[in-house]
């Protein structure tokens, strides 16, 4: 049986009507998506300095200065200068999987030292984590915290651990006012090269 001209159009106008539905319903989830959820994505690790502390009962905080670099097998490696010691060379294993965190396991082989460490999802929003906590003039806007917090394990050992990215200015005044570069004898730049020469 033929097709009146008339069917012909109320069915093309219903399949184009359907699609359009469907394109509408599809940028109104991503609509949704972007202002409950924000643009997650990993923080920048390498390219970049980093400063934090070590902090143990005993001894208060010992300052660090932390550099992440690439192997040339593309394994991410973190150097990390103590005020009070010798550079550490941790391999570094992140797990982006996990919706509110980034993890972070860091493995030194030289002092058989361990950072269990989480991060907050750059770009991401936490509206009710933010309320929770009285935050209530930024709530909606989407986190650009990329600190790196936890534990720094050695032994029975468990100290808290923290760093964050710093620019080059303000990372020579940390490294002036923490870590006595006269008696250091070097640069933090030949101190992260030296540490990434000899672990390759």
């Amino acid at each position: 049986m033929a097709i009146s001209g008339t069917s012909l159009l109320r069915s093309i106008g219903g399949a184009i009507a359907s699609l359009a539905a469907l394109a509408i319903f599809v940028l109104a989830y991503n609509v949704w998506l972007h202002f409950s959820e924000g643009e997650p994505h990993l923080a920048q690790l390498d390219h970049r300095w980093w400063a934090g502390y070590v902090e143990t009962a005993a001894t208060g905080r010992d300052w660090r200065i932390a550099k992440f670099f690439e192997t040339p097998a593309r394994q991410m490696r973190l150097v990390l200068l103590s005020a009070s010691g010798p550079p550490e060379v941790f391999e570094v294993k992140q797990d982006g999987d996990d919706k509110d965190f980034v993890h972070f396991t860091l493995k030194s082989e030289r002092t058989g030292s361990v950072i269990k460490a989480k991060q907050l999802h750059v770009g991401q929003r936490y509206p009710l984590q933010r309320l929770l906590n009285g935050r209530l003039s930024d709530f909606w806007k989407e986190n650009s915290d990329a600190r790196i917090l936890g534990e720094y394990r050695l032994g029975a050992s468990h100290d808290s651990f923290a760093i964050e990215p710093i620019d080059e200015s303000k990372m020579n005044v940390f490294w002036r006012n923490y870590f006595s570069p006269n008696a250091l004898g070097s640069t933090p730049d030949e101190l992260v090269e030296a540490s990434v020469t000899s672990s390759r």
